[in-house]
């Protein structure tokens, strides 16, 4: 699920369903030409969803596919900030791309499969499979840290004015 002032999003099996946050009424379906394999993200206006290898953008006005681009595979909801949209690929990558276009700006390998990351002003923080935590510039994907952790993050990391959080499992 995820929604926003208006509407509530509801991915199942090869779409996404738009409902009414007030009445419950659909407001939209789209078929997604693939199975749906991570949470969509709703955010000022913007749906984005993941099927079968593609990124899709769609309008939450309408449900109109502004923009499709061939990823890879994305497990995990993808993170927005502005017009900076960033997603871990399960094949060790992460992947920003401008929000407008669906064009690449950078690309990072991590090296083992990413979590979910966490884009907030200057920077981008997602944890991998292999126990290790990165910080990487937005602007560019330079990698600012990585800090070997005693376990595989799980979940998004979080901030406040001075800290970063993530959980772990061993």
């Amino acid at each position: 699920l995820a929604a926003d002032d208006e509407r509530v999003y509801v991915a199942s099996s090869e779409a996404i369903h738009a409902l009414n946050a007030r009445t419950g009424s659909l407001a939209w379906r789209l078929q997604t030409g693939g199975p749906l394999t991570s949470a969509p993200l709703a955010h000022a206006g913007w749906v984005i969803v993941a099927a079968a290898g593609d990124l899709l953008a769609i309008r939450a006005a309408d449900g109109a596919v502004l923009w499709r681009r061939s990823v890879g595979p994305v497990e995990f909801r993808p993170s927005l900030d502005g017009e900076l949209l960033v997603v871990a690929i399960a094949d060790g990558r992460v992947l920003a791309l401008e929000l407008s276009t669906g064009e690449p700006l950078w690309e990072r390998q991590l090296g083992a499969t990413p979590g979910e990351p966490l884009v907030i002003g200057c920077r981008v923080y997602v944890g991998t499979k292999d126990k290790f935590f990165y910080i990487l510039h937005a602007s560019s994907g330079r990698r600012d840290a990585r800090l070997r952790i005693g376990a595989a993050p799980t979940g998004r990391a979080a901030i406040d004015d001075r800290h970063v959080y993530f959980a772990a499992m061993d």
